[in-house]
């Protein structure tokens, strides 16, 4: 009796797999396919944006790029400057962090970080961190937080470059699209996207007299980390016949891939440079918003 029931049970198993697909392993099934790349979608202007013109006057901004390291303990005194001009002149400038050397490294800083002590004409036993540079046009002069206002110095009433964007962003990738306006005509312009992170904890080694003083710092907070950028750090290029008076270069769909901490923590930056590699303008906006086109004030 107990070995009909037991086959009863397999019939009755074997006919419900015969109507459940979930039940199958038939040589049709095949995986779901993969996710869609998110797709960012600018919406018309809206109260805070405004729709460029030929003569239209941008906002302007100064960009900073730190280059650091958790190991390096001079460091601080860079990261002190920094903060300390951003008080004095906010929103002024755009101020980033590329970390060489510890698990914040962004690899390809090593190729701008050489590409601008040539440019500076920085002999090679001169060369190291902290190295601080100012729209990729001038360093900052040494001690830096005795001259604070060097990237105010940079700082100009508008531009001529107006810089909108929007992004969808998660702890891992980020999906970026830009539009670079022009109320003249340039030639051999490039721009760069860069996804940073801000809030990121990590000891800091430091031989200055800034926040703790001499000695580790246990729980140093590491701001506009980046994470990410344009394949080309030094400038991707924007077309000739896009970059005439007003035209709108459109970039779509700028894919990051990268390891961050918190989505909510991260922001976008896009910089515009010319043809000497100088930054004519730098705008930034938190991540999964959007950063409408500004005039001058």
């Amino acid at each position: 009796m107990k070995n009909k029931r037991f086959l009863g049970f397999i019939a009755l198993f074997l006919a419900m797999c015969s109507v459940n697909t979930s039940c199958s392993s038939s040589s049709d099934d095949t995986p779901p396919p993969p996710p869609t790349p998110p797709v960012v979608v600018i919406p018309e202007p809206g109260e805070d944006d405004v729709k460029p013109t030929a003569d239209s006057k941008y906002e302007h901004k100064v960009l900073v790029e730190d280059f650091t390291g958790t190991w390096c303990g001079w460091c601080p005194r860079v990261a002190h400057a920094i903060e300390e001009s951003e008080k004095l002149y906010p929103e002024s400038f755009v101020a980033i962090a590329l970390h060489n050397g510890d698990n914040m490294e962004y690899k390809p800083q090593s190729v701008l970080a050489n590409a601008l002590w040539n440019k500076f004409s920085i002999p090679a036993n001169e060369r190291g961190y902290p190295f601080c540079t100012i729209n990729r046009k001038q360093t900052w002069t040494y001690p830096e937080p005795s001259f604070l206002d060097d990237p105010k110095k940079l700082k100009q009433e508008s531009s001529n470059i107006g810089i909108r964007f929007s992004s969808v962003v998660t702890n891992t990738n980020a999906s970026v699209e830009a539009n670079i306006a022009f109320s003249e005509d340039m030639e051999n312009v490039s721009y760069v996207v860069f996804i940073l992170e801000s809030g990121l904890i990590a000891k800091q080694a430091n031989y200055t007299d800034y926040y703790t003083g001499k000695g580790n710092i246990t729980n140093f907070v590491h701001n506009h980390v980046v994470l990410a950028a344009s394949k080309e750090i030094k400038g991707e290029a924007i077309a000739s016949e896009n970059s005439k008076k007003g035209k709108i270069a459109t970039f779509s769909n700028l894919a990051f891939t990268y390891k961050g901490k918190d989505a909510a923590n991260m922001s976008v930056a896009v910089a515009v440079f010319n043809a000497a590699g100088d930054c004519i303008n730098v705008q930034i906006a938190p991540a999964n918003t959007t950063r409408g086109y500004k005039l001058a004030k």
